[in-house]
């Protein structure tokens, strides 16, 4: 059930693309995961099918929240971010579909690591009655956030999970992205892949290492909800 749920959420993306960049993309992914092609990019951003500076309120009561947190090194943010998935019928189709809605962040650097507790309570409505996932490549930090009190664990890695997670944030038929996460925003705009120098309609299959961290965020907060896939690209 689940398969087929997924399989005919890539076939609506292709039915229901809005413009011909959009569908050729949406075809791509399709024939990548289940026809057993190489990824094909058709174009150099990252993040697709995003709205930003929505006002919107809460979800309903019972509606379950997520939360990621992507740690911050140097200069790089420390960014956490909270959000909920809704799922809807399309009343023409009669096709369900999901929409992700991302209503606040915490973006922040230079945090000491005895004040990221606090600071993610700050910034983030609700946080401490809901679990944390987090980049587990820092298992000390998590560890010593946890002992703080905070319900944090380490958000599931493997090859390819970074593009497998994409996958899953990029079929929302929506991504809306509240007014007050301009961080969340900007770097939807900025997040993307490489382009061809000697080609500019050429785009790579291969992520440039910034303006990802609130994505990154969102991608741990999916934790369970990602499947492992062994991506290739060619």
């Amino acid at each position: 059930d689940d398969l087929r749920y997924e399989l005919r959420s890539y076939q609506r993306a292709i039915a229901e693309a809005r413009d011909a960049s959009e569908r050729m993309q949406a075809q791509a992914d399709y024939d990548h995961v289940w026809m057993g092609a190489y990824q094909r990019l058709t174009n150099a951003n990252v993040i697709r099918h995003w709205v930003d500076n929505e006002v919107f309120e809460d979800p309903p009561a019972g509606t379950q929240l997520r939360y990621g947190l992507d740690w911050g090194y140097a200069d790089d943010p420390l960014a956490g971010v909270r959000f909920w998935i809704t799922e809807h019928k399309d009343p023409v189709s009669g096709g369900v579909y999901q929409e992700l809605w991302i209503s606040h962040e915490a973006f922040g650097t230079h945090i000491e690591l005895n004040s990221v507790k606090r600071f993610l309570e700050d910034r983030l409505p609700d946080v401490p009655r809901w679990p944390v996932k987090a980049d587990c490549a820092q298992p000390a930090m998590i560890s010593h956030v946890k002992a703080a009190g905070m319900n944090i664990s380490g958000a599931e890695k493997w090859a390819g999970s970074v593009e497998d997670g994409l996958a899953v944030v990029n079929k929302y038929r929506t991504i809306h992205i509240h007014a007050r996460c301009t961080n969340t925003a900007r770097e939807a705009r900025l997040y993307a892949y490489k382009v061809d120098p000697m080609n500019p309609n050429n785009v790579l299959p291969i992520l440039i290492d910034k303006h990802n961290h609130g994505w990154d965020a969102v991608r741990y907060g999916h934790d369970g909800l990602i499947k492992h896939r062994r991506s290739s690209f060619g």
